[in-house]
């Protein structure tokens, strides 16, 4: 399962000690027969590891980038939506299954063809310029989780479980800047927290050594 560690080549689960559940499930797709070619072309696989053979790598031509626009939004519930991933209906190029509760926050009703061009990719931050001439919904196959924020041309906009464990956001029509940032305010409150009480504790090392030589 870690063929990347010696071979350069990253998984689709990557190499961590803890998944998010959801994401463990889709994960579990994989390793059931018949193979889920749809699934594999969502997720960005490009090569895929040979069975008889360790090491040993068949590429793969029809793998979708990490971001992609214009797929019409399905409603589903959770429990409906896993095992569909998996199915020869599954169509991620033409549609995106969303969850009933974004049904009424979504004004997108059909695919289109918006143009789309990545211009940075990072652990954290993505960037993304697209254009098109209705609204539009973007799909990005990397895991929902409630710490990504969207913005489009710096206004916040709603990110939704997509394909239930990825992500997806709605744009209007136009050209716009999408910005996909990882932002754990908890964690920034916390360090902010942090270095409040290191410069008090600093300031009270300080003021404890100058009294000691005043007496």
């Amino acid at each position: 399962m870690n063929c990347n560690l010696p071979d350069g080549i990253p998984t689709t689960s990557g190499f961590f000690s803890l998944y998010l559940q959801p994401w463990d499930k889709v994960d579990s797709l994989l390793r059931h027969a018949p193979f889920p070619e749809s699934l594999a072309d969502f997720l960005g696989v490009s090569q895929i590891s040979t069975p008889d053979k360790m090491f040993a790598w068949n590429s793969r031509t029809n793998f979708m980038p990490l971001a992609t626009a214009g797929q019409k939004p399905l409603f589903a519930n959770a429990e409906d939506a896993l095992p569909t991933l998996a199915s020869s209906g599954f169509n991620p190029r033409a549609t995106v299954y969303l969850p009933p509760e974004a049904r009424p926050s979504i004004t997108v009703s059909n695919a289109s063809a918006p143009k789309i061009k990545p211009r940075s990719y990072s652990a954290q931050k993505i960037l993304l310029d697209i254009e098109g001439d209705a609204p539009a919904m973007v799909v990005v196959a990397q895991s929902f989780y409630h710490c990504w924020h969207a913005y489009v041309d710096g206004v916040p906009a709603r990110v939704w479980p997509a394909n239930y464990a990825f992500q997806a956001l709605e744009i209007p029509a136009g050209h716009h800047q999408v910005k996909l940032v990882y932002e754990d305010r908890w964690f920034q409150l916390g360090a902010v927290i942090s270095l409040i009480t290191l410069a008090v504790c600093v300031s009270w090392w300080f003021w404890l050594r100058k009294s000691r030589k005043s007496a």
